[in-house]
């Protein structure tokens, strides 16, 4: 965007207007603010859909891999529990406008590096008054959610993400230089 003029600059804008959508997409399909999901399907479109065997829902008991999470008629969360066969349901709603969508959880602190360095790309380099302030939002959202867990990223099950630490106890300052850089 920075880079272009004439109508190319508008082509651009709408580029980074649709990368923002799916970025506020991404988070609000979660159905946790600042939560950031690895990938979401939405239903009815050709060639991607949500897994039809229901043991790709069920929760991982050490929270070190990705799983599948359904979103019900209303747009709330569900999955399989480590053991048993009832659907959890989570109380944790996206709302309607994500019926039957599904998403992977437990997205790790390398996938957020890319989300937040593109939406501080859009913040420096994008002059677009809505633009700016979509970014400025999500990450703010981002930022909050990490300070209230104490740097840790949680899913909507409320277990932290296995490769969501933000602490300066981990990884030798280098998480929390990153967290730093989010501020």
């Amino acid at each position: 965007y920075a880079a272009t003029d004439g109508d190319e600059k508008q082509e651009a804008l709408e580029t980074v207007q649709a990368f923002l959508a799916a970025e506020e997409e991404r988070m609000a399909v979660s159905g946790v603010r600042g939560n950031f999901v690895r990938m979401y399907v939405k239903p009815g479109i050709d060639g991607l859909s949500c897994p039809e065997d229901d043991e790709s829902y069920r929760a991982d008991e050490e929270k070190d891999d990705n799983r599948w999470v359904k979103l019900d008629g209303d747009g709330c969360l569900t999955w399989l529990p480590v053991e048993g066969d009832e659907w959890v349901d989570s109380g944790v709603c996206a709302g309607s406008d994500y019926a039957n969508w599904c998403f992977l959880d437990n997205t790790s602190k390398d996938e957020y590096s890319g989300h937040m360095f593109a939406l501080g790309a859009v913040l420096k380099l994008v002059d677009d008054e809505t633009s700016q302030s979509i970014a400025k939002r999500l990450i703010t959202d981002v930022v909050d959610e990490l300070l209230e867990n104490d740097l840790w990223m949680s899913d909507a099950d409320g277990r932290t993400t296995a490769h969501g630490d933000f602490s300066p106890a981990y990884g030798a300052g280098f998480n929390a230089a990153m967290f730093l850089g989010f501020l």
